[in-house]
């Protein structure tokens, strides 16, 4: 696997996390599917690891979802950071950045698509640094831990594991909803017992709503940090 592959493959993990997220909210509304007929929903993001670097994506469509009456939007003009992102299909837009962006600093995201233009700017968070679960064999019976420290706080975290080898296979997904949290703790049995290494990986995100959209469309920025490798048996 290539470092693009390897990039939007980890990038795949989050953008069906948020068509999951935003289809249950459309679900939620009981009527004709999130937006507004014809109204466009826009969902895009900066992703960077360690690994592969950094990865800007972004799902577009028209009047909701599949399934509730959407239509995947594949000629719209996207710029992440100035950098034009291309389509791929099915109204995703993906691109890996030659360099990454610098924490702390402002990305801004312009879409423009029908003869408008939409527009956000959200702030590339720091990278966490993961020191818990250390190298070694964990009781999935018990909680695990996992603890990390970040220079500055971001507006939410995403904790997931998965394989250390593939970088997929994720085993576990929760969330921590405050800035300040530094730990999140994986409720006993929720991993499975194996001898394959395993990472937990730390995303820290930022997000923002996009300029002339409605609250399903959203800009945001994640950095993950990962732990050490370990095994559960």
């Amino acid at each position: 696997m290539n470092p693009e592959e390897a990039t939007m493959k980890r990038w795949g993990i989050f953008i069906v996390i948020g068509v999951v997220v935003l289809t249950l909210s459309i679900s939620g509304c009981g009527g004709g599917g999130g937006g507004g007929d014809g109204e466009l929903i826009v969902m895009a993001s900066v992703a960077y690891d360690d690994d592969t670097g950094t990865a800007g994506a972004a799902i577009i469509y028209r009047g909701g979802l599949p399934g509730f009456g959407g239509t995947p939007v594949e000629n719209a003009t996207v710029t992440i950071g100035g950098t034009d992102i291309p389509h791929v299909g099915m109204g995703t837009y993906q691109k890996l950045f030659p360099s990454s962006f610098t924490a702390g600093t402002s990305i801004d995201l312009e879409v423009q698509s029908g003869g408008s233009t939409y527009t956000a700017t959200v702030t590339m968070p720091y990278q966490p640094s993961v020191s818990e679960p250390t190298t070694g064999v964990k009781d999935p019976s018990n909680d695990i831990v996992v603890e990390w420290t970040i220079v500055a706080s971001s507006d939410w975290y995403e904790i997931e594991v998965y394989d250390q080898a593939t970088k997929s296979n994720v085993e576990y997904e929760g969330d921590e909803w405050v800035g300040s949290a530094r730990s999140h703790t994986i409720p006993g049995g929720s991993l499975p017992t194996t001898s394959t290494n395993l990472l937990a990986g730390v995303s820290a995100i930022n997000g923002v709503s996009i300029s002339g959209l409605d609250m399903f469309s959203q800009f945001s920025a994640q950095s993950l940090g990962e732990s050490a490798s370990f095994t559960t048996q």
